[in-house]
């Protein structure tokens, strides 16, 4: 069965009680943007008054489309003892566009192009293990794996985060992370 949550599609398939297989698929978003801004300056001169100085507001308009993503996850229950997921996510950045608003041609060419030379295709893992080590407490331990997603130097290196974490539940619906 195929499910459409807001942020695309979602299919979660349950080959068997305790393992869950998905995939996802994530339409671009479009955003329409207006950037403002303007510039004020103070001085004062030798033996004469404050001058302050403003600019009029300045404003443009554009278009930013974000990449697709799509997406693969695996996880396993081991009953009510925990479970184990995998998730893996795949965004093209070099795809992102910027367009102005009424279509004018050439605007944004030169943005367009170094995006697209220098935006990679970015990945990112996730792994989760959830212990229940008693009948309200369990452990929880995460690993998350991010590929670059620029050339730009500074931007090159891959990123690893770790996490822990304790898990109580307190009644049938209260828990605390």
């Amino acid at each position: 069965a195929v499910n459409w949550s807001k942020e695309g599609i979602v299919n979660i398939i349950l080959p068997t009680k305790n393992l869950r297989l998905g995939v996802t698929l994530s339409s671009p978003t479009w955003y329409i943007l207006t950037d403002k801004w303007f510039e004020s300056m103070r001085g004062k001169v030798a033996n004469s008054a404050d001058i302050y100085k403003e600019t009029p507001v300045g404003s443009f308009s554009y278009r930013l489309t974000s990449p697709m993503r799509v997406g693969a996850g695996v996880a396993y229950t081991f009953g009510h003892i925990g479970l184990l997921s995998v998730d893996w996510e795949m965004s093209n950045y070099a795809g992102t566009r910027l367009r102005s608003p009424n279509e004018i041609k050439n605007v944004f060419d030169a943005e367009n192009t170094y995006m697209r030379k220098e935006f990679l295709c970015s990945h990112i893992l996730r792994a989760g293990v959830e212990l229940n080590v008693l009948p309200n407490l369990s452990l929880r331990g995460g690993y998350n794996y991010y590929s670059p997603v620029s050339k730009q130097r500074g931007f090159i290196k891959d990123s690893h985060y770790y996490s822990a974490g304790l898990g109580l539940r307190v009644g049938l619906r209260t828990f605390l992370d």
